[in-house]
């Protein structure tokens, strides 16, 4: 994969959107706009308005475990939009879960291009932008 125009962070943890941030920052300087959201509700709502108009390439790095919407849930929301997510969009769930049946569930769903232990490490980063 090439660098994404555009990453989006969705994660209720404001000091992880930070570092992750930083660590996106380190890595690809200003080469992709990085878009964070707390409440996964917005981050919805942001994608099913913005990428109807002008879709680009993007990266989700999206949580599991948030209250009201969880990471399955806004999958499931994203679903049911007229976007083309595969199209569009590689998903990678970031996320401190240990659990298996959370890992099994990413690597089953054709929506989620990959399962990442929190915090998010700068060799990832790299290769999921396809870089050396």
């Amino acid at each position: 994969m090439e660098i994404p125009k555009r990453i989006i962070l969705i994660d209720d943890d404001s000091i992880n959107n930070m570092y992750n941030r930083y660590i996106i920052k380190e890595v690809l300087s200003d080469k992709s706009e990085v878009i964070m959201f707390a409440i996964p509700q917005k981050a919805v709502n942001y994608i099913n308005s913005e990428y109807l108009l002008k879709p680009v390439h993007t990266v989700i790095f999206l949580d599991i475990n948030m209250p009201v919407l969880s990471g399955w849930d806004v999958l499931e929301e994203l679903e049911k939009s007229e976007i083309e997510i595969i199209e569009f969009f590689k998903i990678y769930i970031l996320s401190s879960s240990v659990d298996p049946v959370d890992k099994q569930r990413a690597e089953s769903s054709p929506f989620v291009s990959g399962f990442l232990e929190k915090p998010l490490e700068p060799a990832a980063l790299r290769k999921i932008c396809g870089i050396v």
